[in-house]
């Protein structure tokens, strides 16, 4: 942006941004951009941010292992870790792992400031203290308060924890559809649902820092016990692999897209299936949040055209009103999603203090 431009869009005099610009100039958080041209009038020096002063470290953690590397602050990698669920025996083994690799990076980049080290994972994790609640399929790192004993083991206080749908919520308002959507639920579709939202470009977070998502909405009161404890849960009918085991032959996602591309009359009513959990799950967020979009993330939003198009035609039938049928699309952050979200936690714990 110009000068002018951030005048603008901060209320503030060009005079105080100019004060303010030179500071960070000084600092070396931002730079001069190259000017733009503009027919007959004079060109803009822009303003953009120095990416190469900070780092951010990210980690994340599933049920079929762990993902860990570094961002700059434009959300860049600068490297990606790959590591398999056996390779830690032990919560406790899993950390001393961590705090080594932490080490690592900041030692390759120590000319850069470390802003902090974002922990996603699938939910319940519980914000405010920075520790697991009772995850399904991760068994040993219930109830370990894994921010606390990687602050001790590292010495770095600025590190957090958060469930991650709400976490690649946050990577999208910073590096994808945020640009296009002040307001749109995160659909993260993977060994588990998970939900993220975004409103007026923030994020909405739960008072006690506990976020569990709508994996575990009941859409069907008749339904099987979910080992979650509730009944009917989304997650039993929706997730890719328990989805697939009503059909012969096809155990991956895109195989069942691309037989019903080519016409299987099956696979065709799966999808419509699919749509059809989906947008029970969504409604009631719809009805109560009322977003821009629905951006499907994970394992669904590759070959996503068929999807989309029978979740936008039930939304259509469903919702009470047209005026709130969210526009449907997939994530604009299609490399690196995992690591990029827990470095765009970050960004949002440093920049705005929440929680």
């Amino acid at each position: 942006m110009s000068r002018a431009d951030l005048a603008k869009a901060t209320g503030l005099t060009r005079a105080s941004i100019t004060v303010i610009i030179d500071g960070l100039m000084a600092k070396g958080i931002i730079k001069e951009s190259e000017r733009i041209d503009i027919p007959n009038g004079r060109r803009p020096t822009l303003i953009e941010i120095q990416p190469d002063l900070t780092l951010l470290i990210g980690i994340d953690i599933t049920r079929s292992g762990y993902v860990f590397g570094a961002c700059d602050l434009m959300g860049n990698v600068l490297e990606e870790t790959v590591i398999g669920k056996d390779a830690y025996m032990s919560a406790d083994d899993a950390v001393e792992g961590f705090a080594e690799s932490i080490k690592s990076i900041y030692g390759k980049y120590s000319g850069r400031i470390l802003l902090g080290i974002g922990i996603t994972s699938p939910g319940p994790v519980n914000a405010l203290e920075g520790k697991f609640c009772c995850p399904l399929g991760l068994e040993f790192w219930n109830d370990f308060p894994i921010c606390k004993e990687l602050r001790a083991r590292t010495r770095c206080k600025n590190i957090w924890l958060e469930n991650n749908a709400v976490s690649r919520a946050l990577s999208e308002n910073y590096y994808g559809l945020g640009s296009r959507f002040s307001s749109f639920l995160e659909l993260t579709v993977f060994q588990g649902i998970g939900c993220g939202i975004i409103t007026n470009h923030q994020v909405f977070l739960p008072e006690n820092g506990i976020s569990i998502g709508i994996g575990h909405t009941t859409i069907d009161v008749h339904g099987h016990q979910c080992r979650c404890g509730n009944i009917g849960c989304l997650e039993l009918y929706a997730t890719p692999q328990n989805l697939l085991k009503t059909i012969d032959g096809i155990d991956n996602w895109g195989v069942l897209v691309q037989k019903a591309e080519a016409g299987d009359r099956n696979c065709k009513q799966l999808i419509k299936d699919e749509a059809g959990y989906l947008v029970s799950g969504l409604i009631p967020m719809i009805n109560v949040f009322s977003p821009q979009a629905v951006i499907l993330t994970g394992e669904l939003s590759g070959q996503p055209d068929l999807l989309i198009g029978e979740m936008d035609k039930q939304f259509r039938e469903r919702l009470m009103m047209s005026a709130i049928v969210p526009c449907i699309c997939a994530s604009r952050v299609t490399s690196h999603e995992q690591l990029r979200a827990a470095c765009a936690l970050v960004m949002e714990r440093y920049y705005w203090g929440k929680p």
